[in-house]
């Protein structure tokens, strides 16, 4: 009986230490994809920051930024705030981006609301987050 009392605990702890390393590795990939995306907005790599974003935001949001080719310059892109939700799954942050708008020299600050939510992949969509929040008007 007591051999049957350890098997038990240890698939017990099994099973929690792996649901443990699973939303460790949810948390490492929501971090990961915040850091793609600003890095991709930063130096102007539109395509790759909408490859973030749930499907339907992409075209609009490419279309906003290639509307300003080399008129736009960014400066910074960085996170103010973030939130972590429903064990690490949803994600709420706070962005600033600091840019120039030609013929202007004035460098103006954007700040924008992003909601990230984490999607296991399956046999016809990819895994991970994705902004689900269509990209503010911008300038």
């Amino acid at each position: 009986m007591t051999g049957r009392k350890l098997l038990c605990g240890f698939f017990i702890m099994l099973v929690l230490f792996g649901c443990n390393y699973h939303d460790k590795q949810v948390a490492e990939v929501g971090d990961n994809s915040l850091e793609d995306f600003i890095s991709a907005l930063r130096w102007k790599q539109y395509q790759v920051a909408a490859s973030l974003m749930q499907p339907e935001f992409r075209q609009e949001f490419i279309k906003t930024f290639t509307a300003f080719k080399d008129d736009l310059h960014i400066s910074d892109v960085r996170q103010v705030a973030m939130q972590s939700f429903e064990q690490g799954r949803r994600i709420e942050t706070v962005i600033e981006m600091d840019y120039t708008l030609l013929p202007s020299i004035t460098l103006k600050t954007f700040t924008f609301d992003q909601i990230w939510i984490y999607t296991e992949e399956s046999e016809t969509a990819q895994g991970g987050f994705f902004i689900v929040t269509p990209f503010p008007e911008f300038p």
